[in-house]
């Protein structure tokens, strides 16, 4: 006869402890948010100073050209490793939002991917910079 109070299996244990883990993985990102958003520009952004002042350590600006039309370019960090792109947003030369995505690498948005590789082919500018060329 097997004592009701036996020790759990090994297989039960780890069980039990992936269930811990998961959950705790759970309440963490709820509480402090997902880490990716630290990476992606801010929800109602409309211009480049929304983006900065959201997110002042910036991964990447170039000024590029498109059709004869200036653009300034933000290359935001990669999110992960699971990710296919970095998140870019496209302004123009007033500083307001022309387009972006959260993940060139899956985007259909052609545009912005053009802008991608323009800005991943020209030397990158500082933040003042494209500030400063943001500003009719």
């Amino acid at each position: 006869m097997t004592n009701p109070r036996s020790k759990p299996s090994r297989r039960h244990q780890v069980i039990i402890w992936t269930i811990l883990v998961v959950v705790w993985g759970f309440l963490v990102i709820t509480i402090i948010g997902p880490p990716w958003k630290r990476f992606m520009p801010p929800e109602g952004m409309k211009s480049i100073d929304d983006l900065i002042a959201a997110l002042p350590e910036t991964y990447c600006f170039a000024a590029v050209e498109h059709e004869g039309t200036p653009y300034v370019v933000w290359v935001g960090r990669p999110r992960g490793p699971i990710v296919s792109g970095p998140p870019v947003c496209v302004f123009d030369t007033d500083g307001r939002l022309v387009d972006w995505s959260g993940d060139t690498g899956d985007s259909n948005n052609r545009f912005v991917r053009e802008m991608h590789a323009l800005a991943f082919r020209s030397d990158p500018i500082s933040k003042d910079e494209a500030l400063a060329l943001c500003r009719p």
